[in-house]
């Protein structure tokens, strides 16, 4: 079975261009890593291999028996062996000496399956014989059979019902060998796997020539051997030895067979897997009487000695020069054991051999649901890969993998391939992207010059308030001087109202005296109208000698008169001088209150203009930063616009060519 190792795909394509069945790979993305692998899909793969010796990154493989093999004879299983004839080709020429390390390893009986070969002829012959006008495809290649069975199943009743020469090998063992040992097949072929399972498991392992050789290098074995060079191995195959069937691995083995054996059968031979599924697809279309009585087809295009897990890879010409070695070896042998044109072989298996034993049964393979998609569904995937024209539809350039535009289309259509996987895709997309790009830059250059405009008018701005900023701070620095200065004057002012404080206290105590002096004088005139009056009652009792001291006394009186009005305005002129100086003293309070709140406000204010200079200064370092930034915008703008300059440039040419490509499109549909 074929798998893949996503970690080794690199997504070329190499193994869908030369499969025989597209649809048996799957385009998937892996989710751990996002990169691209191309997945197999087993139910409709048919294990030619052909995508194994394509691959040049490592990650196609096949899976196959020979380890569980080993595992089992070391365990002390029976088992028996059935070698292809490509052995011959296989483990650089020592592979006597493999099949003598395989006996130490405790298998039974090795057959050559060349002797099944010749069982396989001979059947071909009998039933051809039985059914005249019989028109066969022959089937010892696993490969072609397993695409009929699984695509084209219109051509079962085609295909040849005899064995393939292993089977044919095996069940000559089973039933006339009367084996009962578990039989492996020592085989250069991957989809004998498959053939083996279809047939009731008659042989349960398929060790490949590769893997095999892979054990022994990896167990030194094959070193060894080469070492002792110079020992023959003195290897012999169990029981029979094919003769003509020896040349069955080479293409056109079988055609070789039936002409020397019955040169009236046609038979022609079709290998290789860039033809002969084409040519099995134009077989079920022709008519009866053009086809050949035995097509025989080989997926490989040497045959089963290029086969896909031979592991040696010899030339051409080394590879043709061992196989005519070997088929004139066997002409030798037959021509000893014939007699004209009568084959002895055959008439012993005439003689022992019943047909009916080698017959095979074919049943169509499930291959899950086939999506046929629908036009609409392959004009959607054509636009999705950005193809709308018909030449773009039609550049068939194959990176794909497949044969078409279309095909590749309906690969899509049908969900076991992307876009991305088409060449002119990633044109596509890269055009669409570089024009996305284009206006994407226009309008980058477009804000560039509009941000050049607003990262002017901000520098010219951030230059005004760099300014202002500035003057802020000397402003600031101005007032707080000032404010200094208004501080002294009022410190000043409120010792100059603490002083007429001091003073209007001493005035206000002097006008307490002077009420006090004025207030005796009061008494004392009081006291000398009294006496004055007493005085006049005197003056009057004394008469005449009393009108001196009368007089006396009314001018005593008059004093005393007068001092009391002279006391009595001084009265009101006190209480006018006390309601002043009350006056005074209210002033002084509200200039004291009004000092202290002026202080309080200017040192309010101190704080205020003190944070004003700093945010100046803070203001003017941003607006340096500010500065710097609008330049390095200016400059980063500048380089948009080169940029954009520079994109326009190669989006021109990218419409020349469009316009070119365009005009030979116009050519081409006219």
């Amino acid at each position: 079975m074929i798998v893949c190792h996503k970690e080794n795909c690199i997504g070329c394509n190499a193994c869908v261009r030369v499969c025989p069945v597209h649809e048996a790979n799957v385009f998937k993305i892996d989710n751990t890593t996002g990169l691209p692998y191309i997945e197999v899909d087993s139910t409709k793969c048919i294990s030619c291999g052909s995508c194994i010796r394509i691959c040049e990154s490592g990650a196609r493989d096949y899976d196959d028996d020979t380890e569980r093999f080993l595992k089992d004879l070391a365990g002390g299983k029976q088992i028996s062996l059935v070698v292809a004839p490509a052995v011959k080709i296989a483990f650089d020429g020592y592979w006597r000496h493999v099949l003598d390390w395989l006996r130490t390893q405790r298998v039974n009986k090795i057959y050559d399956v060349s002797y099944g070969a010749d069982i396989c002829t001979w059947a071909h012959l009998r039933y051809l014989g039985a059914h005249p006008g019989g028109k066969v495809i022959s089937q010892p290649c696993a490969a072609t059979t397993g695409y009929i069975l699984k695509h084209v199943p219109h051509l079962i009743p085609s295909l040849s019902p005899i064995h393939s020469p292993m089977l044919c090998t095996a069940v000559f063992m089973k039933k006339y060998d009367h084996m009962t040992d578990s039989i492996a097949a020592l085989s250069p072929c991957i989809a004998k796997m498959e053939e083996f399972r279809l047939t009731d498991n008659v042989i349960e392992y398929n060790v490949t020539f590769e893997k095999l050789h892979k054990h022994l290098e990896k167990m030194d074995i094959l070193n060894a051997i080469r070492k002792g060079e110079g020992r023959k191995s003195k290897f012999e195959f169990d029981r029979f030895q094919g003769m003509l069937g020896s040349i069955y691995s080479r293409p056109g083995g079988l055609k070789e067979n039936i002409r020397i054996y019955a040169p009236g059968v046609s038979c022609i031979n079709s290998e290789g897997t860039p033809h002969i599924y084409r040519t099995l697809d134009q077989y079920a279309e022709e008519s009866k009487s053009s086809l050949p009585d035995v097509f025989d087809v080989l997926s490989c295009e040497r045959g089963c000695n290029g086969g896909p897990a031979v592991g040696q890879r010899y030339s051409v010409f080394k590879m043709e020069t061992i196989m005519d070695d070997v088929e004139n070896y066997a002409a030798k042998v037959n021509k000893k054991k014939s007699i004209g044109k009568v084959s002895l072989l055959h008439k012993e298996f005439d003689k022992k051999l019943h047909i009916s034993d080698f017959y095979r049964n074919y049943s169509a393979l499930d291959t899950g649901e086939s999506v046929i998609p629908s036009h609409s569904d392959v004009e959607v995937a054509f636009r999705a890969m950005g193809k709308t024209t018909k030449l773009e539809k039609n550049y068939n350039c194959h990176a794909c993998g497949y044969e078409s535009c279309f095909a590749m289309a309906s690969a899509i259509a049908k969900g076991i391939n992307v876009p991305m996987n088409c060449t002119r895709y990633a044109h596509y997309i890269t055009q669409k992207q570089g024009e996305d790009t284009q206006r994407l830059l226009e309008d980058i250059s477009y804000i560039a010059k509009q941000l050049v405009n607003v990262v002017n008018q901000m520098s010219t701005e951030i230059g005004l308030v760099n300014d202002s900023a500035a003057q802020i701070g000397t402003s600031g620095d101005e007032c707080i001087n000032e404010m200094d200065e208004v501080s002294k004057k009022i410190t000043e002012l409120e010792e100059l109202s603490k002083e007429i404080s001091s003073v209007m206290r001493n005035i206000d105590d002097s006008v307490e005296g002077y009420n006090a002096m004025t207030s005796a004088v009061n008494n004392i005139a009081r006291q000398i109208n009294i006496l004055s009056i007493n005085a006049s009652v005197e003056a009057a009792r004394a008469g005449e000698a009393g009108k001196g001291f009368s007089v006396v006394a009314e001018e005593v009186r008059t004093l005393a008169a007068r001092s009391k009005d002279a006391v009595a305005g001084s009265g009101k002129a006190n209480a006018k001088i006390n309601e002043s100086i009350e006056g005074v003293n209210t002033v002084v309070q509200t200039i004291n209150d009004s000092i202290l709140m002026l202080v309080g406000t200017i040192n309010d204010l101190k704080v205020t203009v003190d944070g004003s200079i700093k945010g100046g200064r803070s203001i003017n370092a941003y607006m340096n930063e500010m500065s710097n930034v609008s330049s390095n915008i200016i400059d980063m703008a500048e380089r948009m616009n080169s940029i954009s300059h520079r994109a326009d440039s190669i989006g021109g040419e990218e419409r020349k060519r469009k316009r070119v490509a365009d005009k030979y499109e116009q050519l081409i549909n006219e």
